[in-house]
């Protein structure tokens, strides 16, 4: 069975968010260019930088508008799980795990994580406590049908 979801993929936006989104993305426009008709030629650095952050944030939050989620800018966040690896990063700021299932000797769950033990003798923890409840489910019945597809058995 393979398994596999992208954790930031955006819900489509109802018309509300939508439009708060807008008028958001058009406010930081507005606020920057007002701060240069404001301040004319006599801007230092501190006038500069606030202009370009407020016109970083509108191009943000109008990114966002469109259904791309900002946070793929910088990097991936996801859970694959098939007959040959389990590969999970639940978090753009969490660390890549993943093994191999001719590598795994024994596993067994806990509530919110996974203790896998490698063939080496290694312990891995995959900790899946920031899933949603359904999430989780999946991800679990992904695991419980590809170990015993390779003839392990899973200890709760």
């Amino acid at each position: 069975m393979e398994y596999t979801r992208d954790l930031l993929k955006k819900e489509p936006m109802r018309l509300q968010k939508w439009m708060a989104r807008l008028g958001l993305s058009v406010f930081y426009l507005i606020a920057g260019l007002y701060l240069v008709l404001l301040i004319k030629g006599n801007m230092n650095f501190l006038h500069w930088f606030n202009f370009v952050a407020n016109l970083l944030i509108a191009l943000l939050w109008t990114i966002a508008l469109y259904g791309y989620n900002p946070e793929r800018l910088m990097g991936k966040a996801y859970i694959h799980i098939n007959t040959e690896v389990i590969d999970i990063k639940t978090s753009l700021w969490e660390k890549k795990q993943m093994v191999k299932w001719k590598e795994i000797r024994h596993i067994s769950y806990r509530p919110g994580k996974y203790d896998i033990t490698t063939n080496s003798g290694q312990t891995i923890m995959f900790s899946l406590s920031k899933l949603e409840y359904q999430m989780l489910m999946e991800v679990k019945e992904a695991i419980n049908r590809n170990a015993e597809w390779h003839g392990l058995e899973v200890e709760e």
